[in-house]
């Protein structure tokens, strides 16, 4: 048996405290809506990378229809309405992502598996 699991994780760094997570069955297909095998020329190889692809929007504010669904809101600020952990604007953010693909010990990767991610950092221009 094969224990594939990951989470993708965001941080305030000023204060080194978690304050969201993404995991694998939430991540699961997110990818499918930009990539296929035709875009891929039907390489085989290529195109069954795809169920382990994910692209993931990490956003001050997410449209009601992509909340949960492709994309996660971090907060800058608390209210009474909304006791969620927030990021305050002048807070770095970071982003760790672990996986536990190791279908042994079920606990670290197997290093050569592993294929590191890529992450764009998109930001309005004012």
């Amino acid at each position: 048996m094969i224990h594939l699991t990951s989470s993708c994780d965001r941080y305030d760094l000023a204060y080194l405290w978690g304050v969201a997570s993404v995991g694998d069955t939430t991540l699961l297909g997110t990818a499918d809506k930009y990539v296929t095998a035709e875009d891929l020329d039907n390489d085989p190889d290529l195109a069954a990378a795809i169920p382990f692809l994910y692209a993931y929007k990490i956003s001050r504010h997410c449209e009601e229809s992509e909340e949960g669904a492709g994309c996660i809101t971090i907060p800058s600020t608390a209210t009474l309405e909304n006791y969620e952990l927030f990021i305050p604007l002048s807070h770095p953010i970071g982003f760790a992502e672990r996986m536990y693909d190791n279908p042994i010990s079920f606990v670290g990767p197997s290093v050569e598996e592993i294929v590191m991610p890529i992450h764009l950092h998109i930001k309005r221009k004012y």
